[in-house]
């Protein structure tokens, strides 16, 4: 999206890809991530699917959105793991 505006309050002061991060013990930090199973009953093979999720911020309201770099492949193992059942 080359000019992103708030859909809260139209601003156009928007980070456009902020990392969403975790810490964990003795302050390791990591990016969170999306998974979904195209096989979710398998206990291995499961065709997991890893999307790192990242913010949209607006510095007009405060709003955030979270978006998955790979939403079509989280959709895709979606898809399979409703065929399998």
């Amino acid at each position: 999206m080359n000019n992103p505006t708030c859909p809260k309050c139209g601003s156009t002061k928007i980070v456009p890809r902020a990392k969403v991060l975790d810490r964990g013990e003795n302050n390791w930090r990591g990016e969170l991530e999306l998974q979904v199973s195209a096989n979710p009953e398998a206990l291995i093979f499961t065709g997991n699917r890893n999307s790192t999720l990242y913010a949209r911020v607006c510095a007009g309201c405060s709003n955030v959105e979270f978006l998955a770099d790979d939403a079509q492949g989280l959709w895709d193992a979606y898809q399979e793991s409703l065929r399998r059942k």
